[in-house]
């Protein structure tokens, strides 16, 4: 993201989306962003995923 760009990236290309399209891309990384997790509660889920995986 930039400004007013948001630029895909994919398995086989990039694609450029600006203004409205562009929006819709910073709507959903704002929202995941709000999702997320840091510190001591990411280090958590990581380890209990991590345990998940060997089970």
């Amino acid at each position: 993201m930039y400004d007013d760009v948001a630029i895909v990236e994919t398995f086989v290309g990039e694609t450029t989306y600006r203004d409205v399209e562009a929006a819709t891309y910073t709507k959903a990384i704002e929202r995941l962003w709000n999702e997320a997790v840091t510190g001591e509660d990411a280090r958590r889920l990581i380890v209990r995923a991590a345990q998940d995986l060997r089970n």
